[in-house]
């Protein structure tokens, strides 16, 4: 955990858009959404209407969980949630983090498959609320 906090904090430094992302790779890691416990999760993925960050699957179901996409200190939240909506719902991700430097916000597909805001959470005071909704994530083995 000591690590991750070291991550963030570089990360509320920059602001930028890369070390988001390396922050979410690495509360992904911390998570235990890794190869050796059968996830895959892909950088810049790329379908036919856009470019994810981050997605995040079970490798061995091929079933995707997470949708995550990051934006640096200062980008507009409203172009933000489009972007994750889209991916969400056109590739069936039912779960959905739009990553800054300082928050994510969390949004779930309802059963309509309309994504919906479920919480922010504040990378300095939820780190741990918000490792616990990555690990309510995981697929049961």
């Amino acid at each position: 955990m000591d690590v991750l906090a070291g991550i963030l904090d570089d990360c509320i430094l920059s602001g930028l858009e890369h070390d988001v992302s390396a922050f979410a790779m690495a509360l992904l890691d911390v998570a235990d959404m890794r190869p050796s416990n059968y996830y895959i999760t892909r950088s810049e993925h790329r379908f036919t209407f856009g470019r994810c960050d981050l997605t995040v699957a079970s490798f061995d179901t091929r079933h995707e969980i997470l949708v995550i996409e990051c934006k640096s200190k200062g980008a507009r939240e409203a172009a933000g949630v489009e972007q994750l909506f889209e991916y969400m719902v056109k590739c069936n991700f039912p779960h959905g983090f739009l990553m800054y430097p300082d928050r994510t916000i969390y949004f779930r597909q309802n059963e309509e498959g309309v994504p919906m805001k479920v919480r922010t959470y504040c990378h300095k005071n939820d780190l741990s609320d918000m490792l616990s909704q990555v690990r309510s994530f995981l697929v049961p083995r």
